[in-house]
């Protein structure tokens, strides 16, 4: 027979020569430990804490990488992957607007040409 679980279980089974009265049939065990709603609540603030976290921690993320959004500091300063240079770029150029910046590689944003020149940035050659 299959059970609700769908597992084959037997049904009507014996073991010859055993009297089905001294078979002692197993009692489920009821657990010590239920749920309360409140322990129900308590799980669903920590996900949602846990997501506002995830969300704030994201936003610090793309504010601090971008921080030329909030504070006018727009003069981008990447590393090129194939020579390692350290190259920065103006509004205008034309690969300013696909130019992305990683801090985590140490690319950063400058306030002014004169401040990545004296951090030892060479304007890109494009």
């Amino acid at each position: 027979i299959i059970n609700k679980d769908g597992k084959i279980s037997a049904a009507n089974a014996s073991i010859q020569g055993v009297s089905s009265q001294n078979i002692i049939k197993p009692q489920k065990i009821k657990s010590q430990y239920t749920p309360t709603k409140k322990k129900k609540e308590q799980k669903s603030s920590l996900q949602i804490g846990g997501s506002i976290l995830g969300i704030a921690a994201l936003g610090f993320l793309i504010i601090s990488s971008n921080r030329n959004l909030f504070s006018g500091c727009n003069v981008k300063g990447n590393i090129s992957v194939s020579s390692g240079e350290k190259f920065y770029h103006i509004q205008g150029m034309p690969e300013y607007e696909i130019t992305r910046i990683n801090t985590s590689k140490g690319e950063r944003f400058f306030c002014s040409e004169s401040e990545a020149i004296a951090n030892g940035w060479s304007k890109a050659p494009r």
